[in-house]
């Protein structure tokens, strides 16, 4: 197994952390789009979910929270396997050098 040199260890440290902060920036942006979510139905739905239907509006708005999160933990994923990629491990499957 050959030795990473220190400008790619450091690039993909770098990955990871900025991985790990989106994926923390996305679980806060979906706790806080499942709190506007829940707040739009109580007070817009009522209970009433084939009205809400009717109302492609009010369904969008219910959906526009979570987009961030969505957003965040897409690029967070892509910087991960970029970082296995790095590592010598080719898709960013976990054991797919466990054979060398």
């Amino acid at each position: 197994m050959s030795q990473l040199d220190a400008e790619t260890r450091r690039q993909a440290r770098d990955l990871l952390i900025q991985s790990n902060v989106y994926r923390t920036l996305a679980a806060v942006f979906a706790f806080v789009g499942l709190v506007v979510f829940i707040v739009l139905y109580f007070n817009k739905v009522d209970g009433n979910l084939v009205e809400a239907f009717r109302q492609p509006l009010l369904i969008v708005s219910m959906i526009i929270p979570f987009l961030p999160a969505v957003v965040l933990s897409r690029k967070a994923e892509k910087m991960r396997k970029k970082v296995m990629e790095l590592m010598g491990r080719p898709g960013g499957g976990e054991g797919t050098d466990a054979a060398k």
